[in-house]
């Protein structure tokens, strides 16, 4: 489901591992202000939207400058259900 939200135009690169074992870069949209509890959503380009915190934010903001050393994690399962819908 949509929200409402607001994102930045310009999207974030980040580093997700598949259900497959392969690493990929996906480009999210971010949410362009904090909500009541810290956090703020990534858009995939399926639509999904993913909530993360504020610290996983800033910590992506800072690795777009070294994305060879981001640290890959799970793909998100919201990303995984809404490709397989498709």
């Amino acid at each position: 489901m949509r929200t409402p939200r607001q994102f930045y135009p310009i999207p974030m690169l980040v580093k997700h591992t598949q259900p497959s074992g392969v690493v990929t870069l996906y480009p999210v949209l971010v949410s362009d202000v904090f909500d009541e509890e810290g956090s703020r959503y990534a858009r995939y380009a399926n639509g999904a939207e993913v909530r993360m915190s504020g610290l996983r934010f800033f910590q992506l903001e800072l690795a777009q400058a070294d994305l060879e050393n981001l640290v890959s994690t799970p793909l998100p399962e919201q990303v995984i259900r809404r490709e397989m819908a498709h």
